[in-house]
């Protein structure tokens, strides 16, 4: 695999381009998008705003928007940028159970055959497992801190804290509200367990049918997601795919 931050135009923050928009709010414009659940809000800057503007042009207005993000400090920004979209519920948290994630990831053999790969992104090349549980259990420790922080401050100085509880398989509560309502999922997450993530949905929405995107799909994070849905045709209808960007649109059909 090859060092993600030596890729031109590397970014934690999704790129989102005119052909990105086009296609999006085609989408937007054609079904009727009720939930929309995103997993790595970042700053909320990126896809987040862009999405939120996508609908409000198209003037509809999804019924719950929820943005997951692991880290706090990002979360805490994202907030802020967010505010004006009233609809958006940013939330501290992980889209999946942070345990099995660092099972998967811990487990996970592609780490010992990352000269297979050498056109996929990774990084970290020297300890990525390493640098991957630290992203995907930052939130747990914070959450910790935080709690910390609330009671020594509620004793020295009598007032109450507000610090949002750490919030584990958030995905998981989002799909069992789906019922026969169509829904926009965007992952973006922890690149160590991109995939994780993406079987997880695939297995928790089921039959559903719903519009899935996909960003840095040249990347550990959802290469063998894009395998996958290019492989499984009878299921997935690709809807829009960048390579040089690394995204991709899909509609997942009933089945």
């Amino acid at each position: 695999m090859k060092l993600y931050a030596d890729k031109p135009g590397a970014s934690i923050e999704m790129v989102v381009d005119a052909e990105f928009q086009e296609r999006m709010f085609e989408v937007i414009r054609k079904e009727d998008i009720q939930l929309v659940f995103e997993s790595g809000t970042y700053l909320g800057t990126g896809s987040t705003a862009t999405i939120a503007d996508l609908f409000i042009k198209a003037n509809k207005t999804p019924k719950r928007f929820i943005t997951v993000e692991a880290n706090y400090n990002y979360f805490e920004k994202a907030t802020k940028n967010l505010a004006k979209y009233k609809f958006i519920e940013p939330v501290f948290g992980i889209s999946v159970d942070y345990v099995e994630a660092a099972n998967f990831l811990l487990n996970d053999d592609i780490f010992d055959n990352l000269d297979n790969y050498k056109e996929a992104y990774i990084d970290h090349l020297t300890t990525p497992k390493h640098f991957y549980l630290q992203e995907i259990m930052v939130g747990v420790f914070q959450d910790r801190i935080n709690l910390n922080k609330k009671s020594w401050l509620k004793r020295i100085l009598k007032t109450n804290t507000v610090h949002p509880t750490f919030r584990n398989n958030v995905f998981s509560d989002f799909s069992n509200s789906i019922n026969g309502t169509s829904a926009l999922i965007i992952l973006d997450s922890a690149a160590g367990i991109g995939f994780y993530e993406f079987t997880q949905v695939v297995k928790e929405m089921g039959n559903k049918e719903y519009i899935l995107v996909l960003d840095d799909i040249h990347h550990l994070k959802h290469f063998r997601s894009k395998e996958f849905i290019k492989a499984n045709k009878d299921k997935f209808e690709l809807v829009g795919l960048n390579e040089e960007l690394g995204w991709l649109i899909a509609k997942k059909q009933k089945s």
